[in-house]
């Protein structure tokens, strides 16, 4: 479409809702003088105008008070259900907020010791199709379907006794992202971080069949994890879409969502997960430079804004924004789905590297090994003063005529796949069966990992754990591979051969502490002097903590020079494998496990 075309298109369509409604038919007949495409796109924009009017949340009717965050509770009045206790079991104390067609309150789980939750209930307000009521219990559906620490849990559902469905949801502690972009926009590796993990939240989601439709900073709680931390987590899943439904009976899609933060597509009734990505995208935008990517005063301007493209590039209204994490917002924000990514995850992933390879929101706390493998401690360590530098004086002799340039050396390139384990424990024994995972996610409590690594060259493996800062800016680090159960020692790994860790049935358990794991990846060529010297500490006393400050400061140094060759990640879900690809004699890679 030209845009002259475009520009017709959008002159007649405000021309038309000028007049009434019964006068536009005649209107646009004679506007359009004969010209059938012009008056069809005129006529289907009118009708999404109408149609967007009851379900996008644009007026004062439909305004939301954000769910779960006690600053922004307002009073609605006497309510019924406050006081009430639903099925036996749940206390409700106060409402926190209302939607469109839902009513959310605190309450007790009075079975589980006073433990906080969150109940909503249908409201009256049902349309004679039925819409409402089956959109209800399909967020049950939805959130029953999703298990990630980055959505809100169910954990029941019931109806009141005068015969209203509700749902029991896990109460989150945090405040809404709105709240804090009131404070302006965030800082970039914070940035980075957050929008990695609504990244793989969405991504979960979007492996179950389900479609959010409504992201937005009202939409995620950023929970509080302890020491000042915070972990996104996406709530209300009114209106989502949830593909090979259970109830019976069609639910027709209509528009619904919040229009500056919806997808062209969702715009015309067509949702699929790459509106998501795109609604993610202008949280993106929004997150870094204070504003949304395009202000509007309605969804059909707003439509025809996106077709347009952003006109201010977010590096405009953030200075030092990187290059590459622009390209990823903008990418992000295509208006056809085809030029966005692919998944939610690759997005978050490749904008959090490009915004510094932004740490993730949550503290870094450790893991422990499951028995029989021996508890591993925190090591503290004392700081030892480096001093002294090298100079080196080059003076370059020969005749002064220039000689060409050498071309820079090939280098070698370095290949490692790898996979987690994952399995689930109850009272101390494991749950159900391990499945795989190609890398990173969130692990609640009590799951434990093991890690499998192969190539099909020959070269020197080793796995550190990196722990939190101890004293003076020094962390601590944790030997996990090699060990001396295998091959007494020996960081070899022979082509085609795997190492697991850790060995035989054993698992690396998450415990009660919320925070990050940031586990280092080594696959070098040559034996790596500053890594072969720290095995030591791999013993039944040490139990792989480097104790001695030297040597710490050592393995950082070398993780600091090169690990700032990022290598290529290729991730193959049919294999539920990771491949790390990366030029030189040394690989560096760095595994975040997130855990709450």
């Amino acid at each position: 479409m030209t845009s002259e075309r475009f520009q017709q298109i959008r002159e007649l369509f405000g021309a038309a809702l000028e007049r009434d409604p019964h006068e536009r038919g005649a209107f646009l007949r004679q506007a359009c003088r004969g010209d059938e495409p012009l008056l069809g796109e005129v006529e289907k924009l009118l009708l999404f105008h109408e149609q967007a009017g009851d379900f996008l949340g644009t007026g004062p009717a439909s305004q939301k008070v954000p769910t779960q965050d006690s600053a922004v509770v307002q009073a609605w009045g006497k309510d019924l259900y406050v006081g009430q206790q639903l099925q036996g079991r749940y206390q409700v104390e106060k409402e926190l907020g209302r939607g469109g067609f839902g009513a959310v309150y605190l309450a007790r789980d009075t079975v589980l010791h006073g433990k906080p939750i969150v109940v909503k209930i249908l409201l009256e307000k049902v349309d004679s199709s039925g819409w409402f009521e089956k959109k209800f219990r399909q967020e049950c559906e939805a959130l029953a379907r999703i298990n990630h620490p980055g959505v809100v849990g169910v954990l029941d559902q019931g109806v009141t006794p005068d015969g209203k469905p509700f749902l029991v949801m896990e109460y989150v502690q945090g405040v809404t992202l709105r709240s804090a972009l009131k404070q302006g926009p965030l800082e970039l590796e914070r940035a980075g971080g957050l929008l990695r993990q609504m990244g793989q939240a969405l991504s979960a989601a979007h492996q179950q069949g389900v479609y959010h439709r409504d992201l937005k900073p009202e939409n995620v709680i950023l929970r509080e994890v302890g020491g000042g931390q915070q972990m996104p987590v996406i709530i209300d899943f009114g209106v989502a879409t949830v593909k090979d439904t259970e109830f019976s009976g069609a639910v027709m899609t209509r528009i619904a969502g919040s229009y500056p933060y919806m997808a062209p597509e969702q715009l015309t009734g067509k949702p699929e997960a790459a509106s998501d990505i795109y609604a993610l995208g202008v949280l993106a935008y929004e997150i870094v430079t204070g504003r949304r990517p395009f202000h509007v005063d309605s969804p059909v301007e707003l439509y025809f804004e996106q077709k347009q493209g952003v006109k201010v590039k977010p590096s405009v209204l953030r200075a030092g924004l990187p290059e590459a994490a622009e390209a990823a917002i903008l990418k992000a924000l295509s208006y056809e789905t085809k030029d966005r990514y692919g998944r939610a995850t690759e997005f978050g992933d490749e904008l959090s590297q490009a915004l510094g390879g932004a740490a993730a929101a949550a503290p870094a706390s450790p893991v422990i090994p499951a028995k029989p493998m021996l508890t591993r401690r925190r090591a503290l360590v004392a700081v030892a003063a480096l001093a002294g530098a090298a100079v080196v004086a080059v003076v370059a002799l020969g005749p002064e005529r220039e000689s060409p340039p050498s071309p820079p050396p090939v280098l070698p390139e370095r290949t490692l796949s790898y996979f987690v384990v994952v399995q689930i424990y109850r009272n101390g024994k494991p749950f159900q069966e391990p499945f795989r995972l190609p890398g990173e996610m969130i692990f609640p409590p009590g799951y434990g990992i093991r890690l499998l690594f192969s190539s099909s060259q020959a070269g020197y493996l080793y796995l550190l754990n990196e722990g939190p800062v101890v004293k003076n800016g020094l962390p601590g680090f944790n030997v996990l591979f090699p060990t001396p159960v295998r091959q007494g020692g020996s960081a070899v790994l022979q082509p085609g051969e795997e190492a697991q860790i850790p060995p035989g049935n054993e698992y690396l358990i998450f415990d009660e502490q919320q925070g990050e794991e940031r586990l280092w990846i080594i696959w070098a060529g040559q034996i790596v002097p500053e890594l072969e010297s720290v095995k030591k500490w791999v013993n039944e006393k040490d139990r792989g903590s480097i104790a001695d400050s030297r040597q710490v400061v050592a393995v950082k140094e070398f993780l600091v020079k090169h690990g700032a060759e990022i290598p290529q990640i290729e991730k193959d879900e049919v294999n539920k494998r990771t491949l790390l690809r990366g030029r030189g004699e040394v690989l560096v890679s760095l595994l975040r496990l997130e855990h709450r």
